[in-house]
């Protein structure tokens, strides 16, 4: 679903985490040499930093919408600002994307047991 700005060697699973900051990165794109304005959603846990790329819309079926529900806790209401809930804990999930390439896959609230 989305693209991680840098792969490690983690396990695919669920993580708790912090979701440390989201911030706007440009990539080429290699064939057109386009630049596309993404966000960069950036979370920690005890093995260190995890992040994923997302379009900047928070259209339908997004994933810009799915992980900003997931930091959120709840759906999206119209002036939700991802930098209010900066250092919420959540669960990201680590996995399989639709390419079969291992990254953020979602995010969950985080419930205490």
């Amino acid at each position: 679903m989305t693209d991680m700005a840098y792969q490690g060697e983690r396990e695919p699973g669920v993580y708790p985490a912090i979701f440390t900051k989201i911030e706007p990165t440009t990539i080429t794109v290699g064939a057109t040499g386009e630049e596309k304005q993404l966000w960069r959603w950036v979370f920690n846990d005890e093995e260190g930093e995890m992040d994923c790329l997302t379009g900047q819309r928070y259209s339908q079926n997004s994933n810009a919408l799915l992980m900003l529900t997931g930091v959120l806790g709840r759906t999206p209401k119209k002036g939700d600002d991802p930098n209010h809930v900066v250092g919420v804990r959540v669960n990201v999930v680590y996995g399989p994307n639709k390419g079969g390439t291992l990254t953020i896959t979602s995010v969950l609230p985080f419930k205490e047991k």
